[in-house]
């Protein structure tokens, strides 16, 4: 859903009809972007609707992570799906600290939420665990993030919700949903005991891969996914950013006409990147 495939209308209609959609950043200029995140925002903030916009890792070009986040905070983006991460950058860790604060009960509230698109069980640790000190500290050395967001970061996990994405049209492992969401659903559990996180900070668990009919849809819910995300049986919709001739292609497509292949902006990283 990158380049704007998930586009500001269709994040815009989602919200009107009580849904929650992600703006399709990746691959985007940071000009485009702050021109699509001020129209959704001017349509949806003032009505207290919920929305997001993605934050896809760059691994060779660490500084437009860096840049994208600063133009999220500017503009009061609350939410972000973080994909294609193998592990914490300094970007992702400066979003989900910023604005971390105690209630007058001591209880530890989030002003912006991570939500950590991951297929692979290490990179769910990651993001679902509190972030390192080092990390914290070198946020706080640069200015970033204060001393107290810094101290809260180190008693929540990073994400407060994590996307778990099997075999799919995204970044992913080539994982089927049923034995992967389980496994995260144990390693989540795991790590809420181990670090003692304060209820209202749970993790919160959804699902996404494959998701096209309402009878998957009814499936991952069993699995206990507490939300669903879907990306490709939207690119259809007329608020796609897809082009005419690409949405007419997706929708005759049949399962057998699809297959994976290396992925574009991870190739050179290994056989394990796929999309």
């Amino acid at each position: 859903m990158a380049r704007g495939i998930s586009s500001t209308q269709m994040v815009i209609n989602l919200a009107k009809a009580g849904m929650f959609g992600f703006f399709g950043s990746a691959g985007m200029n940071l000009q485009r972007l702050e021109k699509e995140i001020s129209t959704i925002g001017a349509a949806l903030d003032s009505q207290g609707l919920t929305w997001g916009a993605n934050l896809i890792h760059d691994p060779g070009n660490p500084s437009m992570e860096d840049a994208t986040v600063d133009l999220y905070l500017k503009h009061s983006v609350r939410r972000v799906s973080a994909a294609a991460f193998m592990k914490l950058s300094s970007a992702i860790v400066h979003y989900a600290c910023k604005g971390l604060h105690r209630d007058d009960n001591g209880r530890i509230y989030r002003s912006n939420y991570v939500f950590g698109k991951i297929s692979h069980p290490e990179v769910a640790r990651h993001f679902m665990s509190p972030t390192p000190a080092e990390i914290l500290n070198d946020l706080v050395s640069k200015g970033k993030i204060s001393a107290e967001e810094a101290r809260l970061g180190a008693m929540v996990s990073v994400a407060s919700d994590i996307i778990v994405e099997s075999d799919s049209g995204g970044h992913t492992d080539n994982r089927p949903l049923g034995a992967l969401f389980a496994s995260i659903v144990l390693l989540r559990n795991e790590l809420q005991k181990q670090f003692g996180y304060d209820p209202v900070n749970n993790v919160r668990l959804g699902a996404a891969g494959g998701m096209g009919t309402p009878d998957a849809l009814a499936a991952a819910f069993s699995l206990g996914a507490a939300f669903v995300l879907l990306g490709t049986v939207h690119q259809a919709c007329i608020e796609s950013g897809l082009s005419t001739g690409a949405k007419e292609m997706l929708a005759s497509a049949a399962m057998d006409d699809v297959m994976m292949t290396p992925s574009a902006d991870m190739f050179e990283m290994g056989p394990g990147c796929r999309y």
